[in-house]
């Protein structure tokens, strides 16, 4: 009977030993989260490769494989419309492998402040409100989430003349909030009857706005160039060096001398023009010879008696910004700004009926030239910008005196 008791002990210990190592694989945890809560922030794409949620340091590979082959996973987590990443808010991811399901809280948070990309410098008229959303248009902003712009103009004196302090604020949907100064410039408000008023902004290469400068010009410039009929010295062909020398008396050039000298002044060539002046200015005609000085050479001479610069290829936009300067510009057009008859010369291309005029004014609201014709009329005379911008756009031949 001893024997038998005790074998039966032996027995029960190998049935609860067996028991015990049963239970022990039966309850074994494999899926071992990296963390019980993950957070993501905004705009932050995420993939549901179990190596981003589960620890597998102290499993086999065998058992790695098994996992990643045969967990099932589900979530709540799902990216916003159009977009690689999930909008903000509490999702969950649950895996399942064998008998065992584990959970993992997943927060999408927007903790990122939007960027404000600010001009420098604005200016603005006196005696004007800001227009916020003039404003707004200087201004880019970037933010995942949507954002409000505003601004706090409290503070600002639309009297007061010089630099003040106005405030641009962006909130995104979220709640972030960026707050950033910006410098403005109140000048004072010119005469707009007289001024024409313009807002110009500078940007750079990628279109961010740098500055924002406003314009003033004056709607209509008249210089006070006086008339000197190349006729009345009896140089009939020299409309060329008058128009010249317009300009420059105006300029306070050539005072010691006259029309006439300065005529016979100029250099000279037999027939080409970009050498001297072609034939004699005096007549009569001569029909191979196109009775001219391009600028080519009527400039390094005349640079003697004053401030002369060659103009040509300029825009006609260039010379009205000049005439407001207050530098008249001696330009090379067609006679009567007619169509231009063009001639093979010998020393290459040109039209015959050339003429030569002194700019002397600009009206913005009429769209209209001012020119003094030392061959015409004794007073200066007006033409609209297109005609005369087409006659002169034929060879855009240009002389400015400053």
């Amino acid at each position: 009977m001893k024997k038998k008791t005790s074998l039966g002990i032996i027995l029960c210990c190998f049935v609860a030993v067996g028991l015990g190592i049963g239970a022990y694989v039966y309850f074994q945890e494999y899926l071992i989260l990296k963390q019980s809560t993950m957070v993501i922030e905004y705009g932050q794409t995420t993939t549901l490769a179990l190596e981003n949620f589960l620890d597998f340091h102290n499993l086999s590979e065998e058992r790695q494989n098994d996992i990643l082959k045969s967990t099932i996973v589900n979530t709540t987590l799902k990216n916003e419309s159009d977009k690689d990443y999930p909008a903000v808010g509490e999702y969950v991811i649950s895996f399942e492998y064998g008998r065992e399901k584990k959970e993992m809280n997943v927060s999408v948070k927007d903790t990122v402040k939007p960027t404000i990309m600010k001009p420098k410098h604005i200016q603005v008229l006196s005696e004007e409100e800001l227009d916020e959303k003039q404003l707004r248009s200087y201004f880019k902003v970037w933010d995942l989430a949507s954002v409000d712009v505003s601004f706090d103009l409290s503070q600002y004196d639309t009297k007061k003349i010089g630099e003040q302090t106005i405030q641009i604020i962006a909130k995104d949907q979220n709640g972030n909030e960026t707050k950033e100064d910006v410098l403005i410039e109140t000048i004072e408000k010119p005469d707009l009857n007289r001024y024409k008023v313009e807002t110009v902004v500078d940007k750079d290469e990628e279109g961010n706005v740098l500055e924002v400068n406003v314009k003033m010009t004056e709607k209509k410039v008249i210089l006070d160039v006086k008339v000197y009929s190349h006729h009345s010295v009896g140089a009939s062909r020299g409309c060329d060096p008058a128009a010249l020398y317009q300009a420059m008396k105006y300029k306070g050039y050539c005072q010691n001398i006259g029309l006439r000298a300065f005529i016979d002044d100029m250099p000279r060539s037999t027939s080409n023009p970009y050498r001297g002046f072609a034939g004699n200015p005096n007549g009569p005609d001569d029909p191979d010879v196109l009775e001219a000085i391009f600028p080519s050479a009527m400039v390094p001479w005349a640079k003697k008696y004053g401030n002369v610069v060659d103009f040509s290829g300029h825009s006609v936009d260039d010379i009205i910004e000049e005439v407001r300067k207050g530098n008249p510009v001696m330009v090379y057009i067609t006679y009567d700004f007619k169509t231009p008859k063009w001639r093979q010369w010998s020393f290459g291309k040109m039209y015959s009926n050339l003429h030569c005029l002194t700019i002397s004014g600009y009206n913005s609201e009429t769209n209209q030239i001012r020119y003094t014709d030392a061959g015409g009329k004794r007073t200066s005379s007006w033409v609209s910008l297109s005609t005369f911008k087409k006659s002169y756009n034929y060879k855009k031949f240009a002389i400015v005196v400053r």
